[in-house]
Parts: structure tokens; C-alpha cells; sequence
């Protein structure tokens, strides 16, 4: 395997391209960031994340993408919704980055059919097909164009792991736009939004090894794998109130049983969906195979269920909009264990 100081102003950014095997569907979305891919395997990572009680329950959320969904829902005690928000029939709930649909499905279950739930996302490939609830729609929409006509129509705003989706210069200026879009169209007076990102993980000498390339190749792709660090003074900078961060974490590898799985799976599945970038930009002097690539993912997923203690953070921000525009807003948030 190739070795490279992170620091090294030496190596390049883009060397070459590194031949590799396989080829998965990605977004077409114009001006799209999203560098993950938009194929069945990545509707099974998205799908096999929701909690389930027994091996035959399992067998129903065989797709990968759930699989995320079932660690937060893990992380955070089953809960969809952490902001303290009631819905009434007539209210309006928007999921920006619906996916799979798997969070809008499971809101479906818990309240009336007189909620009006809608998701949008820029790929409608992971959409699901067969919808049951009558209160239930998705469309293909970006979340930084929302119309003018969603001016104060929701209630609740729920987006998730935007990691992969915006540029680091997008953080911090078209996520604060969108916050204050938010804040001004969508989201209701007295509404609120909530946002989930993944955070650090933590394992051995080999998981450190991948942060490294990591940096690299986010250096090269504008990404920000830190993003949710931002996300409270984007939202007070915006005028939210009531800014609340809740920080929970999940093991991660074979060592933690069941659960560590999970997210060792998870997270792997993450990890081998921008193989094909990696390579496609030289391996950043980490790797200059595709072999190479496989080997140093192989004992990454190795060095986690062989080391106790291994983890993956998850941080959820939600925060209130104002009554009123007027609305004094402090410029302060809260951290809750």
C-alpha cells in the first residue's frame, strides 16, 4: 500500500485515475453535490437502519440505507421526533433528503391521517413505490429552491445527513440560506426544524489511516465530513430560538454483538460507496489499486470488530422559528445529554 503524510504538500490532490471494476448509479440532479450513490444497494444500506425486534422483523428492512435510519432511531431511544412538537389534524410536515422514505413512513404510523406528511429529495430512485397513506406524498425538489408558495405552510421541517450532499462553502453559506429560507417560507411561526448528522468514529491505527484519506479527498471535493459542528450558530445566526443540540452514540464493529453490526455494516457501506471517487481521483497517494482500496477498507472493517470501544457520534440539532419576526432571539443554544 501507497504511504502518504497528510500534510505532504508534495502529492497532489488529483493524481490519476485509478482502474476499478465497478460502476454504480449516481444522482443526475443538476448542480447536484451528492457524492454517494442513488442505486438498490444504496436504498439497502438506507433501508436496513430502522429498529426492528426480532430476526423476522429484520428480514423486512433488507435495505442498507434503513439500516442508518435503524442506528438514530437506536441512538435516540426510538425517537423520530426530538423537538417538543405536537401535530394536529391539518398540520404540515416536510422531510428535506427523504431517501428511501423510511422516516416519513414510520411518521406515518404515529400521527392522524389529517397530517399532511410530504418528502423531497434530488433523486427519486430511492423513493418508495407502493404507498399505503393517503397522507403521504413525495417529489423530486431541492431543498435550496423551495417554492414561494410553501411560504409558512409546515410545522415541522426534518433533514438529515446532508454530510455527503453540499460543499464545505455550501455549509456555510447556502445551508445558512436555507435556514433563513426556512425561517422566512417554510417552516410556520412557532414551527420547528431538526437536523441530524453523523459525528466522529473512533476506532484504531487503521480507522485513523482512513481519516486521513478522507481529509484528503474532502480537500479535493470541497466536503466538510465535520459539517455538524456548524449547525447550531447557523441556526441562531438565522434568528431560530430555542437551538438544542443532543449528542448520542452507537457502538460500532462484531465486539459490541448485534447493534455493533448494525453500524459496523453501516458504516462500511458508507465508506465502500465512494470507493469509485477515491479511486477515480488517484487514491491520493493512500492507494494506487483498486485492490489496494479493497484491502485498506477490509482491514478497516477488521480493526473495528476487534477493537472495544469502537464508536460512531450522532448529533441532533433542532431549533424553534419565532412567533414573530419581531421576535427577540437569543444568541445562545442548548446542550442536552
Amino acid at each position: 500500500m501507497a504511504t502518504v503524510e497528510i500534510n505532504d504538500p508534495n502529492i497532489p490532490l488529483h493524481k490519476y485515475a485509478i482502474e476499478h471494476s465497478r460502476r454504480r448509479a449516481r444522482t443526475s440532479y443538476p448542480g447536484a453535490s451528492y457524492i454517494l450513490p442513488s442505486d438498490i444497494s444504496e436504498k439497502q444500506r438506507w433501508a436496513s437502519l430502522s429498529i426492528v425486534t426480532s430476526a423476522e422483523e429484520l428480514t423486512k428492512f433488507e435495505f442498507r440505507l434503513d439500516l442508518q435510519h435503524r442506528l438514530y432511531k437506536v441512538a435516540f431511544d426510538g425517537k423520530l421526533v426530538l423537538a417538543p412538537v405536537t401535530f394536529e389534524a391539518g398540520d404540515r410536515i416536510l422531510d428535506c433528503g427523504a431517501g428511501t422514505g423510511i422516516w416519513l413512513l414510520q411518521m406515518a404510523e404515529t400521527v392522524s391521517n389529517n397530517v399532511i406528511l410530504q418528502g423531497i429529495d434530488i433523486e427519486n430512485r430511492l423513493f418508495p413505490r407502493d404507498i399505503h397513506y393517503p397522507n403521504l406524498s413525495f417529489c423530486t425538489h431541492s431543498v435550496l429552491a423551495l417554492p414561494d408558495e410553501w411560504k409558512n405552510t409546515y410545522k415541522f421541517i426534518h433533514q438529515r445527513l446532508f454530510i455527503a450532499a453540499m460543499k464545505e462553502r455550501q455549509w456555510a453559506f447556502e445551508l445558512g440560506e436555507l435556514y433563513k429560507m426556512l425561517l422566512c417560507r417554510a417552516l410556520k411561526p412557532g414551527g420547528w426544524v431538526q437536523h441530524l448528522e453523523a459525528g466522529d468514529w473512533l476506532a484504531g491505527p487503521v480507522n485513523e489511516t482512513y481519516k486521513n484519506l478522507i481529509r484528503r479527498f474532502s480537500a479535493a471535493r470541497g466536503l466538510d465530513w465535520h459539517c455538524y459542528k456548524v449547525l447550531p450558530q447557523l441556526l441562531t445566526d438565522a434568528g431560530f430560538k430555542n437551538v438544542t443540540i443532543a449528542t448520542r452514540s452507537t457502538p460500532n464493529g462484531k465486539w459490541a454483538g448485534e447493534a455493533g453490526i448494525i453500524s459496523r455494516d453501516n458504516l462500511m457501506a458508507l465508506w465502500r460507496g465512494i470507493k469509485v471517487p477515491i479511486l477515480n481521483n488517484g487514491g491520493f497517494g493512500f492507494v494506487d489499486s483498486e485492490q489496494e482500496m479493497d484491502k485498506l477498507l477490509d482491514d478497516l472493517e477488521k480493526e473495528m470488530d476487534e477493537t472495544e470501544g469502537a464508536k460512531v457520534d450522532w448529533v441532533m440539532v433542532y431549533a424553534q422559528k419565532p412567533d414573530s419576526d419581531a421576535a427577540r432571539v437569543a444568541r445562545d443554544y442548548h446542550v442536552i445529554m
